[in-house]
């Protein structure tokens, strides 16, 4: 049983912010906010304010979603490396 369910069962919702959704549906994750970044940068890209705050805002809303366990929701955010 994976810690986010166990925070679940303690009756406190969750949200997790996935790069990779399918796996965080496969262990049961009650909210999965699906975005499209790398491993490791699930909040978008260093420095960028912008991106971290859309994403955590759009945890936010999902987080509220409480009566909706097992909602996945993209957060339509990619990560862009810059070119040099």
């Amino acid at each position: 049983m994976t810690l986010q369910r166990l925070i679940e069962l303690a009756g406190i919702p969750t949200v997790i912010i996935a790069s990779l959704p399918t796996i965080a549906q496969q262990s049961g994750a009650p909210r999965i906010l699906s975005v499209d970044t790398p491993m490791g940068a699930a909040l978008g890209q260093p420095g960028n304010a912008s991106q971290q705050t859309t994403i955590l805002t759009a945890a936010g809303d999902l987080l509220a979603r409480t009566d909706q366990p097992g909602l996945t929701v993209d957060a339509h955010q990619t990560y862009r490396t810059p070119q040099t």
